[in-house]
């Protein structure tokens, strides 16, 4: 019910409590999952924890798209406030997990003892290597995650068109790749999974340059829609399983809140740019090519990642054979 117009500095710090609570949130969730079960069970666990994630998408993209172009945008966001009660009988209706192995820290030691323990466990080389790899590697899709709603919308997509279809062969299309990237993992192995995740991702995403030139096609688009979320639903538990192969049972919501903090930092700094970039792509050119310069360098961003992965392997591989 704020008017970011009007009141802009309200509304900022609304949005800014929105994401602290919601990341205390995440960190729960993530370490509960973890604590739940071995790393040979963790590839599962990401599965069906991205699906349940999924579901929730589904229904605050293309449900509250659906129900905003028929309501208002402040009736729909209450009533998403709502859907929190199924949560709360979720958590009423499991049973509680006892981690044995959990310590129990101090504020002060909640950074640095868990951090510490991080980097005793890897040693600083690869400890290094493994947190660039992690900041890097889910560059490609934050980005274009962000701002994919007003590609659709100026490529001529109304919000129906968007809300039924797009965001529907989305969510299935995820879900199949959540799956698939679990069988990917217990197939081939983390580390090479993470090596084609992020080809699939980086491919899928120059198919979105393709659309942006092309004249509006529906069928094209879920076509396009459904390679790229189905490559982000691979690399999705690709990415969580191995967060979680990082983390000690010691510190789980710490060490797990770290990692994804080097994740999602670098991507959402850049991600805020993104706006920007696209017009300016845009500026030089013409809409259609404009953005698909935009994507052709957002898929770039998959690259650094894919480098410093198979430096790690040879470098893990050189300390194996030593």
């Amino acid at each position: 019910i704020t008017d970011p117009l009007t009141n802009l500095s309200l509304f900022a710090k609304l949005a800014f409590f929105v994401a602290f609570f919601g990341s205390i949130q995440d960190i729960a969730i993530d370490a509960f999952r973890i604590e739940m079960s071995e790393i040979k069970e963790q590839g599962n666990l990401a599965a069906s924890y991205q699906l349940g994630y999924r579901i929730a998408i589904l229904l605050a993209t293309s449900g509250a798209l659906i129900l905003a172009s028929k309501t208002d945008w402040s009736f729909v966001y209450q009533l998403m406030s709502l859907f929190m009660l199924v949560g709360f009988v979720g958590l009423y209706l499991t049973p509680e997990n006892k981690n044995t192995s959990l310590r129990q820290l101090s504020l002060s030691d909640s950074i640095f003892v868990p951090l510490k323990d991080f980097f005793n466990r890897f040693g600083l080389y690869a400890a290094l290597l493994l947190l660039s790899i992690i900041s890097t590697y889910r560059l490609t899709d934050i980005m274009t995650g962000q701002i994919i709603n007003p590609f659709y919308i100026q490529m001529g997509y109304t919000l129906e068109e968007i809300g039924f279809v797009v965001k529907t062969i989305a969510l299935g299309a995820s879900i199949l790749g959540f799956f698939v990237g679990g069988k990917l993992i217990k197939s081939t192995g983390v580390n090479n999974s993470l090596i084609i995740g992020a080809l699939l991702v980086m491919i899928t995403n120059l198919f979105f340059a393709y659309i942006a030139i092309s004249e509006k096609s529906l069928a094209s688009l879920s076509i396009v829609v459904a390679l790229d979320s189905m490559a982000a639903g691979i690399v999705g538990t690709v990415n969580i399983t191995f967060l979680t192969s990082l983390v000690s049972k010691k510190y789980t919501a710490v060490q797990y809140a770290m990692l994804t903090s080097f994740m999602m930092l670098p991507g959402k700094f850049f991600s805020g740019f993104s706006g920007i970039l696209a017009d300016y792509y845009v500026s030089i050119s013409s809409l259609q090519t404009g953005w698909s310069y935009f994507f052709y360098t957002t898929s770039a961003m998959s690259i650094p990642a894919l480098i410093l992965i198979v430096i790690y392997q040879r470098s893990n591989a050189s300390a194996n054979n030593s």
